[in-house]
């Protein structure tokens, strides 16, 4: 039970290192990271749980296969979470958004008259 839970530990640990701004490398784009760190960690520690969970006998080396579990279903996890979190952060993108201020004038300027010409004709 001490091998399962300091593995489990070393596995977290490794993930959560990973993600720190020492071992990155800067990117040239400016774009939303926060739902692929956090959906890999989450989907990580998931996965390991569920190893954890599932792999609870008393068979021949099941120490073995437990660890196995922990390790197959963290990494699974993680790299659910990470395409989960990606997709998260796209919908997210500011780059979607149309943030051109002359346009939004004209918005305005639209919404305004609109309205100015309701009131006329009430």
């Amino acid at each position: 039970m001490k091998r399962r839970t300091s593995f489990a530990l070393i596995l977290i640990l490794c993930l959560l290192t990973q993600s720190l701004p020492a071992f990155s490398q800067p990117s040239g784009k400016h774009e939303r990271v926060v739902g692929r760190v956090i959906g890999t960690v989450g989907g990580a520690v998931g996965g390991a749980f569920l190893g954890f969970m599932v792999s609870d006998d008393d068979a021949v080396n099941a120490t073995q296969k437990s660890l196995r579990n922990i390790a197959l279903l963290g990494v699974a996890g993680a790299v659910g979470g990470y395409f989960l979190g990606r997709a998260v952060d796209k919908s997210f993108s500011l780059s979607s958004r149309d943030l051109d201020p002359l346009r939004s004038d004209e918005a305005n300027k639209r919404l305004i008259s609109s309205e100015a010409a309701r009131f006329r004709t009430e």
